[in-house]
């Protein structure tokens, strides 16, 4: 993968991100209920049924590892939900201003260029303007150019965090446990 470029931030469809936020806090909430209703359920009808025999041991042991399972599916939905949602905020947050930065510039007579290497550049469109508070081509890189590096931070944690809860074995759930990019 590339360098992320102001151009790939300011096109960014967030409404996809936020579409995959629903649809995971919607599986998590699922996982939840299933995870609830094995444990008050079927684990604790298990647990104090009186059966003997191999049938019993086998059955106590199903019950008990599939309780488990619904309790790491459950833990590594709400982890995918919890990291997604606060890329989606924190992104969302970015390019917003990131494009607030970019019409003022405009405003004090700046033209922004894509230097395709993750940085912006500001020179004078010589139209005039109206001179907002950042008065400088500069002041307006280093102000963008700080906001797409955050962007880079926010995306490369929600890769590592992503990675470390899927584990890379799609039949083993639960590795790891997020609540935010903070935790990663």
């Amino acid at each position: 993968m590339g360098t992320l470029t102001y151009t790939d931030l300011v096109g960014a469809n967030l409404g996809k991100l936020s579409t995959a936020v629903t649809d995971w806090k919607s599986v998590a909430d699922g996982l939840k209920r299933l995870m609830s209703d094995a444990r008050s359920g079927l684990l604790k009808k298990s647990e104090g049924a009186r059966w003997a025999g191999l049938n019993a041991t086998v059955t106590h042991e199903f019950v008990r590892k599939t309780t488990k399972e619904f309790e790491d599916l459950y833990k590594e939905a709400s982890s995918i939900y919890a990291i997604l949602d606060d890329a989606h905020s924190q992104l969302t947050t970015i390019q917003s201003k990131v494009k607030w930065l970019v019409a003022r510039a405009q405003e004090d007579g700046f033209t922004v260029s894509d230097n395709s290497d993750g940085t912006v550049s500001f020179d004078e469109s010589g139209d005039g303007g109206s001179r907002w508070s950042l008065d400088s081509p500069m002041s307006y890189s280093e102000a963008v150019n700080q906001e797409i590096r955050r962007a880079v931070t926010t995306d490369l944690l929600a890769q590592r965090a992503l990675a470390k809860i899927h584990g890379g074995d799609p039949s083993d759930a639960g590795h790891a446990q997020y609540h935010s990019l903070l935790d990663v």
